[in-house]
């Protein structure tokens, strides 16, 4: 009886350390898996560029247009007024002194009106061009730090060197933040 109980036992015993045996191999490649799915997730979100930056343009440009519109309101309000102040000079007649002196004053107003939206436009065009121009500089160096950073992660996983570990790209994202 203790023979058998003990063959019984060596039996499950064989039987529960083949089972352990599957399931650790099983668990082995379920994890490689995951982190090889996991490294061509991160390759291919490394190599995208990022929007934000011409979002935020497009944002500003938004702005910047509302802000030309209500310029040309207030051209259109001047040039109303303008009209109003012409058509006035002309029903006067009587004292024509007064009248040469009113459309003198009307050029002028209008002249400085169209000069103080030629240089607020201007402003705006130049800022904007600025503003423009500084922000695609800033994305097309992302865009370098991008391609590098990839490389090096190519020249490492060709190498047979250890790929990056996660605390590795942390210190990558904190670089690419500074560097904003």
């Amino acid at each position: 009886m203790l023979l058998f109980k003990c063959l019984h036992f060596k039996s499950h015993s064989l039987y529960l350390s083949t089972a352990y045996q599957t399931e650790i191999d099983s668990l082995t490649r379920r994890c490689k898996n995951s982190e090889s799915a996991f490294l061509n997730v991160y390759k291919v979100l490394a190599e995208a560029p990022d929007p934000y930056p011409l979002l935020d343009l497009a944002v500003d440009q938004t702005v910047k247009i509302s802000q030309v519109s209500s310029l040309e309101s207030e051209v259109a309000r001047l040039r109303q007024e303008n009209d109003t102040l012409h058509s006035k000079v002309e029903g006067q007649g009587s004292n024509d002194r007064e009248r040469r002196k009113a459309e003198r004053k009307v050029e002028i107003l209008e002249e400085k009106m169209e000069e103080l939206v030629r240089e607020h436009v201007l402003a705006k065009e130049n800022e904007l061009k600025a503003i423009y121009e500084e922000r695609l500089l800033n994305y097309e160096e992302r865009c370098t730090i991008v391609y590098k950073l990839s490389i090096i992660l190519t020249v490492r996983q060709g190498e047979g060197l250890p790929t990056p570990s996660y605390h590795d790209q942390i210190t990558v994202e904190r670089i690419a933040k500074r560097e904003r």
